[in-house]
């Protein structure tokens, strides 16, 4: 789940859906429903297991997908502009840069990965021998991005110079 930029929506990802909601005027005695659904039969894929919506361009989202592959999606033509092919194994999360719209973070079973949805292809990379379970890059300092690992491990990056912190 992920808010928009302007905080008037919601978008929801999960096994079936990918759904937005207008959130601008809570209701608490109304049932929310879906405004619009960005899962059809022309593109459902593999479950996406994450969502997050691009801090700097309102009209795209990003998904993290079972298959191992993330979808950057254009919602206002329902449909995915670009994929991401570069991990083998599940996609846990997914984080956009901060500052750069075109940067997303994405983090697998086996590596981390930043692609550039403008270039279509991967800038940088990580192997794990750890599953990343959750993946930010810092928004006060966006050259830092910090992974937790299934181990119990904390790695922090630097986008900088394309390398783990020694310290």
């Amino acid at each position: 789940m992920s808010h928009s930029p302007d905080g008037t929506q919601l978008v929801v990802a999960g096994r079936e859906i990918l759904s937005l909601y207008d959130i601008s005027s809570i209701d608490p005695q109304t049932e929310w429903t879906s405004t619009r659904n960005l899962r059809t039969k022309q593109n459902l894929r593999n479950s996406s297991v994450d969502v997050q919506w691009n801090p700097q361009d309102a009209l795209k989202i990003g998904t993290a997908s079972t298959n191992g592959n993330v979808y950057i999606w254009q919602i206002n033509h329902a449909d995915t502009t670009a994929t991401a092919l570069e991990h083998k194994r599940a996609v846990s999360r997914v984080a956009w840069h901060p500052e750069n719209p075109t940067l997303i973070a994405s983090g697998s079973q086996d590596s981390m990965s930043i692609w550039d949805t403008r270039l279509l292809r991967v800038v940088a990379t990580m192997a794990s021998k750890s599953e990343i379970r959750d993946l930010q890059i810092n928004p006060l300092d966006p050259n830092r991005l910090a992974m937790g690992l299934d181990s119990g491990s904390l790695i922090l990056y630097d986008l900088r110079y394309n390398r783990p912190y020694l310290d």
